[in-house]
Parts: C-alpha cells; structure tokens; sequence
C-alpha cells in the first residue's frame, strides 16, 4: 500500500482525482477534500459511499482509502501535519480538536462528513478563500489557521446534528468531550464516576453510551487513549517509560502487552516503523 509523506506545514491544491493515482493509500497528515466536480465512490474502512460535486470529506493520518471514479473529478484537498495541527489547538478553546477528529473518524458515514445546505455554501466559501492563499502558504498561515478552525468547528456540528436524538445528543456529546479532556485522569473515566456526573446508573451507562456511539465506553476510552498513546509513541524524544506513567498505567509491563495487543507492535518496534517509515 502506498503511504504518501509531506513535510511542509500545510499544502492547498485542487487536482483531477484518478482512480489508478488513488488505489488504497495512507498518508501522514490530515486532510480535508471537497469534491468540485464528478461523481464516484470513495472507500474507507470498506465502506463505499457515493459523492458528488459540494460533498467534504475528512481523513486522518495512517487511515487507508481509495477511489473509484464513474465520472471526471476534481477536488481541492487541504493537507495538513501534526505540527500544524498542535498550533490549531492555541487557537481553540471551546471545541476540543482532539475529540473533533475522532468523532470525524467513528462517523458511520466514512468519513464523509453531512452538511446542511447553508453550511454547503459556507464550507465552498473557506474553500475558496484557502486555495487563493496556496502559493504563499508561509505568509498566510494565519489566516489559513483561521479558516481551518472554521471547517473544524462546520464538521463538529455537523456530525453531532446528524448522531443522535437532541435530547441524548448533548449528553453524549458531553461525555464524548469529557472522555478527552479527562483522557490521562483514569479515575475519572470509571463507570461510576461518569455514572454520576450525567446522573446516569452505572449498570445502564456502558448500554446508553454503545446505543449512540455502536461502541462500548470501555473500548472507546480504550481506543482513544491508545491513539493518543501512538501519537506520543512516535514522537522519538518522549520515553516510553514517561508516556507509561502520563496514562495511568502503574504497572508498566502492563502498558507494553496493552499497547502491543492495539498496535500488533512494542512501543519501541512501533516508533522505528515511524521513523523508517
């Protein structure tokens, strides 16, 4: 499979989207695409959805996807890297990007992301406001910081307007963002204690939560620390031994067969694949 690489900070450019040039391939940054003309299907995690001229579409690092093209297509892609990524999150104090690109990640609509038709015109404008700032990327950071927050914050409520029933909603969606702010807090990620935070029995909540979510509160806890672990992992000047410890993990044997039981790898195996690519 084809893993593509960028080093630059960030990279606009709206290109025509070849099936045989987008078989099944990951990359290492974050990309939003929106569709500016033809139709296809994009896969992701083996699911095909339909798209079509306006459709937005998000994808994390290391995700694999694909297209198939029934008519020509062209899209403008906005790449982004972790660093620049890191530098987004100084810009957000209400929304938590974290959770944002998680949320974007468990979408039952892979990782297509629904908007309303006002928000169609919106996210078209920040789109185009992007691409006219693509060849002097450097001196526009700024402003492309700015615009990149407003997709972010589109995709946010997009996602969770489209998830679950108004009421339950803003439950969860608080117990999503509570999960992430509270990510290396074990004790407040129990059952119980989250049980009576959002006035919930304990006996219930791990049901209520899977009924929203299609995933248990263990696993999501469990699969969203362990990214944010391998996030960690690959950074080379983090020890394992202090990221260990950062989690919760007591017992640091304990967190090595965890992590290599998620990543089919050992911290140190997993952060010279990173490295060698």
């Amino acid at each position: 499979m084809i893993k593509y690489r960028q080093f630059e900070p960030v990279i606009i450019e709206t290109r025509e989207i070849l099936t045989e040039a987008y078989s099944t391939h990951s990359h290492t940054y974050h990309e939003f695409f929106l569709i500016r003309s033809g139709t296809g299907k994009h896969i992701f995690r083996n699911q095909e959805v339909s798209f079509q001229k306006g459709d937005l579409f998000f994808i994390a690092p290391g995700e694999p996807h694909s297209f198939v093209i029934t008519r020509t297509t062209k899209a403008t892609l906005i790449k982004y890297s972790d660093d620049l990524r890191s530098l987004l999150k100084t810009y957000v104090s209400k929304w938590d990007i974290d959770g944002v690109v998680m949320a974007s990640a468990k979408s039952p609509l892979n990782a297509y992301i629904p908007l309303s038709a006002e928000d169609k015109v919106i996210v078209t404008h920040i789109f185009n406001a992007l691409e006219a700032m693509k060849e002097q990327t450097m001196l526009n950071e700024q402003l492309i910081l700015h615009q990149l927050v407003s997709l972010i914050v589109i995709m946010e409520r997009n996602l969770t307007d489209r998830r679950y029933p108004n009421h339950d909603k803003l439950i969860v969606d608080q117990m999503v963002k509570h999960i992430h702010k509270h990510m290396k807090q074990p004790l407040l990620l129990t059952s119980q204690h989250m049980s009576e935070l959002f006035n919930i029995p304990a006996t219930y909540i791990g049901a209520y939560f899977k009924r929203h979510m299609g995933q248990s509160l263990k696993a999501y806890i469990n699969e969203c620390r362990m990214v944010m672990i391998g996030r960690m992992v690959r950074k080379n000047d983090v020890p394992v031994s202090m990221i260990s410890r950062d989690f919760g993990f007591t017992d640091e044997s304990h967190f090595l067969k965890t992590f290599k039981k998620f990543y089919q790898l050992s911290p140190t195996a997993y952060r010279k694949a990173a490295i060698d690519g």
